[in-house]
């Protein structure tokens, strides 16, 4: 079966592979298992009943005592009780076992405290403690809510029925919209309002509304309410705002706050106040506190649920929600900051700052003051400190307004727990927050490090790096030529889910390599090795395929030695450990090619032009031999007689070979399936990196050549829309997508025209964003393997690049461009 190849994550070993999610049983008595409620865990002082079953009958348990024996076809969870069936009848028990309705019922419905009960096709209502409300002789009871004695019901000529006080009112309605304590009633267009079951305000209004607002005919509420004469919104509303011709009033509580006066009537809910203007002056009503701000101010602002900023004459004044004064009505504005925990305060063109109770803790002198990022992981340790400016230059105080960073930096930011700031020459020094020295302003720039886990820092000097650990100590000083971090056994580098342990790749400026657990701040392989290719997690152990003296070895994280360094290629490819108790490998030895252990034990000797692994899950490899591939075993036994041109990996428990132009499937048998197809292997790029450098080569080349190998790369051929049956984007067909060579000449005419006009015109784009940012790799919510970065994502801001570059995908093993699968890619004429 054709399956686009995806990729899943395993906790602990961050592997890569194929996931079934098995069904889950039930262990025990099939004839007896407990459903629990759907309602937060209750404790043992307040336990919750379940429902049971025995011999295919309901019951009801408290803790483990069966307080309703199994004699129920059936058994269901209301609000806060359980409905009951029995030989097609039904009733209600409470959740002490007790009965409040009786089995004789044809159907129960829920109401708010209280049912709709139906019996012989005539309906009632009853209490949810069982107490008649209305008598079972309705044609249909629509709404019934006890707590305001209101219900909503049909009589025999079908039409609408309003009962109060359960009593069947004789006002007339077209519609009506239904809270849990209110109610609107519509009737020729005019509006009235009711509230805990009493008519407060006759119908005739132009409007009333919770909000304001008047219906909008492609407003659900709006048809539905056209359609069937009501509309039930299972919410209380307390707040109304009633429209007489353009004037407006509030009624709170089913009482009359402001008459029909206002010009605007704005509810703010979310931050409970509501808002009124009239006579182009604004005042206020607090629901809560049932307190007035006087209608004399030309503006009333709300940030957040703790403070009013009132404005009047062009002056500025903050009080909280119970009206006291918190700062003055004396400023050119007030800013409410952080967490509702300070305030910024601007008088004359000058900016200060005030805590919460109004006290001033730094008076209104500078050009501009600002607190740091109180959301950085070490966001409280910056609390008491600010960035101030005058002049265009920005320094750093305390709350007492004490210096801690003279005022002459360009600007000033956070990195980790420290500051970093940049001089107008534009270089940049790295300060703890008293303001003593870490680095010298001498830097071009200080990075953070792309795992949010770590705390280390990078400070670029020309060509070379220093490392900062969290401390502030310089663990590397002006020595490391470049750092990144190591493509795993499936060829991904993604250090974002690294939290345990992060393992940094480091060049120093003599060229050699070694690793920096950056989570755990500890150098784990010095630095002394040529190369290092690749990690390979395994139970708490990563192991490291590292190059020296031009031979290959592996160490661990301790920097001991597995394998030692006596081959001239190791490979850790689709490697997983966890499916055998021995882990095995190619190796080339001596220009040939094996298998060992991680042991260093040869399995299959040394004879083979080359070996790689093929399964992600059982030891299954393809070697060459006399120009051809057999698959075999981690023995050297070959699954299938045949040899082939080429052999796929393997999704799933199936693989496609390659030979004389035709594709076979086989499976890990070594039986065909007896889908034969003509394609070849697909030729391309086994990393993200390695296409994208390829890009960068073939863009630099002045030959055109390159260019047209590149896009034939990334363009899907028959091989990967074997396994790429659907859009990623759309997830439509893509049986009729063009072929290879037709995307791959598209791909070259938008390439070359780029070539020409923007590759070497710093005008229109800096090579840097390919060149000197990095790329990551990684599985998405959809399963599918692609790329990421943390900055520049659109490949420097051109669209073209951003099409080719980003969202590429990885199939069967290869990377490819996805741009064919947009919504605006054509095949233009050549």
């Amino acid at each position: 079966m054709k399956s686009f190849f995806t990729l899943t994550f395993i906790l602990l070993n961050s592997l890569f592979a194929h996931s079934q999610v098995p069904t889950q049983s039930i262990k025990g008595d099939p004839d007896s298992f407990y459903l629990t409620i759907d309602e937060p865990v209750s404790d043992s002082k307040n336990p919750n009943p379940v429902i049971f079953t025995e011999n295919n009958k309901y019951g009801i348990k408290l803790n483990n005592t069966v307080i309703v024996k199994p004699a129920y076809d059936y058994i269901d969870f209301l609000e806060n009780d359980f409905k009951v069936k029995s030989s097609n009848k039904f009733g209600v028990i409470n959740k002490k076992g007790e009965t409040v309705l009786e089995t004789k019922y044809d159907s129960i419905g829920s109401g708010i405290q209280s049912y709709i009960v139906k019996l012989n096709n005539k309906y009632g209502t009853v209490t949810d403690k069982g107490v008649e409300l209305l008598p079972i002789k309705y044609s249909k009871i629509l709404y019934s809510n006890n707590a305001t004695k209101t219900s909503l019901i049909k009589d025999e000529n079908k039409e609408l029925k309003l009962v109060l006080d359960n009593t069947i009112s004789d006002y007339q309605f077209d519609n009506i919209y239904l809270y849990n304590n209110a109610g609107i009633i519509s009737k020729d267009s005019k509006k009235g309002l009711i509230i805990d079951g009493k008519l407060v305000l006759e119908p005739i209004y132009d409007n009333i509304s919770a909000d304001g607002q008047k219906s909008n005919k492609n407003d659900y509420v709006f048809k539905a309410l056209e359609k069937n004469k009501y509309y039930i919104n299972f919410s209380s509303q307390d707040i109304f705002i009633t429209e007489l011709g353009t004037k407006k009033g509030l009624i709170h509580n089913g009482i009359r706050i402001y008459a029909d006066e206002m010009d605007k009537i704005s509810n703010d809910y979310m931050r409970g106040i509501v808002i009124v203007e009239k006579d182009q002056k604004k005042g206020a009503y607090l629901p809560r506190t049932q307190q007035k701000i006087d209608i004399d101010y030309n503006s009333i602002i709300c940030d957040g649920t703790r403070f009013i900023e009132l404005k009047k004459n062009n002056l500025s004044g903050m009080v909280d929600y119970k009206l006291n004064q918190v700062m003055p009505l004396e400023y050119d504005d007030i800013q409410v900051m952080g967490m509702q925990s300070a305030f910024k305060i601007i008088k004359n063109k000058k900016q200060g700052w005030a805590s919460a109770k109004g006290e001033i803790l730094i008076p209104a002198i500078y050009d501009e003051i600002d607190d740091f990022n109180f959301l950085l992981s070490d966001g409280e340790g910056f609390k008491d400190l600010f960035k101030v400016k005058n002049n265009d230059l920005t320094g750093v105080i305390n709350q007492s307004n004490k210096v801690i960073l003279p005022i002459n930096f360009e600007y000033i930011f956070e990195r980790n727990a420290f500051i970093c700031g940049k001089t107008k020459d534009g270089k940049f020094g790295l300060y703890k927050k008293d303001g003593s020295v870490i680095l010298k302003p001498e830097y071009n720039f200080i990075f953070e490090s792309e795992n949010g886990s770590s705390k280390l820092l990078f400070a670029l000097k020309e060509n070379s790096y220093s490392i900062i650990n969290k401390e502030g100590k310089t663990i590397y000083n002006n020595s490391i030529k470049k750092y990144g971090y190591i493509l795993n056994e499936y060829n991904l580098v993604c250090p974002f889910f690294d939290t345990e342990n992060s393992f940094l790749l480091l060049q120093d400026t003599k060229n050699k390599y070694g690793v920096y657990d950056e989570v755990n701040q500890k150098q784990c392989l010095p630095q002394i090795y040529s190369s290092i290719r690749q990690k390979l997690p395994v139970e708490r152990n990563t192991y490291f395929i590292v190059s020296k003296n031009n031979k290959f070895g592996i160490v661990d994280d301790k920097n001991t030695i597995i394998v030692p360094f006596l081959y001239d290629d190791l490979s850790f490819d689709l490697t997983n450990p966890y499916t055998s108790k021995e882990t095995i490998l190619p190796a080339k030895k001596n220009g040939k090619w094996g298998l060992i252990s991680l042991k260093n034990k040869t399995l299959v000797d040394f004879g083979y032009q080359y070996i790689a692994r093929i399964h992600g899950e059982r030891n299954i490899f393809k070697a060459k031999i006399k120009n051809k591939y057999k698959i075999i075993d981690k023995n050297g036994k070959a699954i299938s007689a045949d040899s082939f041109d080429n052999v796929a990996n393997f999704e799933g428990n199936e693989t496609l070979t390659f030979d004389k132009n035709t594709m076979r499937v086989i499976n890990d048998k070594g039986v065909y399936t007896g889908v034969t197809e003509q394609m070849t292997i697909h030729d391309g790029y086994k990393t993200f990196d390695e296409l994208k450098f390829a890009l960068i080569e073939a863009l630099e080349n002045p030959k055109d050549d390159h260019l047209m190998t590149f896009c034939t790369k990334i363009a899907p051929s028959k091989h990967l829309l074997y396994y790429l049956t659907t859009n990623v984007f759309d997830k439509k067909s893509l049986q009729y997508t063009p072929g290879q060579d037709l995307i791959a000449k598209q791909y070259y005419k938008k390439l070359s025209e780029f070539k020409l006009s923007r590759w070497n015109d710093d005008r229109f784009f800096n090579k840097s964003s390919l060149k000197s940012v990095n790329d990551y790799t990684y599985i998405d919510s959809n399963g599918i393997v692609t790329n990421s970065r943390t900055n520049d994502h659109a490949f420097g801001d051109t669209r073209l690049m951003e099409k080719i570059l980003r969202n590429a995908i990885k199939v069967n093993g290869f990377w490819i461009s996805s741009y064919f699968m947009y919504r605006n890619f054509e095949i233009s004429d050549y």
